[in-house]
């Protein structure tokens, strides 16, 4: 990961992006609404890894992806990338 990807956020060194797959993290489904949606449908967990994130976006159906604003887009862009569905 890291060559030829063209969000901006993943370019600022500066400031880690909201969506970095590139480091182990958690994230908080209550930072992410569309997630949150996705995840009750899967899990009751609040907090998720990144391969968990990047499973759950893979079962996101075509509301979820409608619902989601650019920056969960992004994320789920970012998430989808770093661990393609197999």
């Amino acid at each position: 990961m890291g060559e030829g990807i063209s969000h901006p956020s993943f370019r600022d060194t500066r400031r880690p992006p909201d969506h970095d797959f590139r480091r182990a993290t958690t994230h908080r489904l209550a930072d992410w609404p569309v997630l949150a949606l996705i995840a009750a449908r899967h899990t009751k967990a609040r907090r998720l890894d990144r391969r968990t994130v990047a499973a759950l976006y893979a079962r996101a159906i075509d509301a979820d992806r409608r619902a989601m604003e650019s920056r969960g887009r992004a994320c789920a862009e970012a998430a989808l990338a770093a661990y393609p569905s197999r």
